[in-house]
Parts: C-alpha cells; structure tokens; sequence
C-alpha cells in the first residue's frame, strides 16, 4: 500500500482532507507554472493556426467517426467494442505463437485448479 509519511514537525502543517490537498495545490506555484504553460501552449497554437489541424486529425485517426458511433467530441479514437475484439485477437496471437507458453499455462491452471479444489474435498 501507498502511505503518505509526513515527515516529523510538519504534522500540522500537511494537508489532511481532499479538499485541503485540493487548496494546498491550487495555491501553491507549481500549480500556476502549469496553468501558465497550458495558456502558453494554447495561444502558441492560436497563433500558428494548428488546433484546427491537430482537431482534424484527431477526427481523421477516429476508425471511420460517422459509422463507429463515436460522438465528434470523445476522446477516445476507437469503440470499446472494436479493441476488446482487437485485444482478444492479439492475445490469441500470443498464445499461439509460443507452444512453451500455452503448456505451461495449462499446466498452472490445472496445477491451480487441483489445488484450489481439493481444499473443498471433505466440507460438510
């Protein structure tokens, strides 16, 4: 587990709740180098008229946007449907290609499964 320690003498000082987390941030100086660097970013391409391009792109990537039912503004290029089908076909993929691999898959799994059952054996 991720426990945050605070170090000695500053128990007071840290932040204990969200929302003083949230403050703490949102006052602090690398909160506003951040902001000033995404205003600098955005007025950068303003000026060199590239939103309208990188959004085309954006839109252009999105595997055919009018037949995929993506809304125009999601930000996600490819359905859920499309890479669970691409995920799967990759995985078989893999599994196929190294006979090594897939035995010692089966072995675990049946290994695991005799284990697994056996603790069930002689329950009442």
């Amino acid at each position: 587990l991720h426990e945050r320690k605070v170090i000695s003498g500053w128990e007071q000082r840290a932040p204990k709740t969200a929302e003083e987390f949230e403050r703490a941030w949102l006052e602090s100086g690398q909160c506003q180098a951040v902001k000033q660097k995404v205003v600098a970013f955005e007025a950068q391409l303003e000026q060199d008229g590239r939103s309208a391009e990188i959004r085309e792109f954006v839109d252009q990537t999105k595997m055919g946007t009018a037949s995929s039912r993506l809304r125009r503004r999601s930000p996600y290029t490819t359905t859920f449907a499309y890479q669970l089908m691409r995920l799967l076909k990759r995985e078989w993929e893999i599994l196929l290609g190294s006979k090594a691999t897939l035995i010692f898959k089966l072995a675990f799994n049946a290994s695991f499964a005799i284990i697994v059952g056996t603790l069930f054996l002689q329950l009442p």
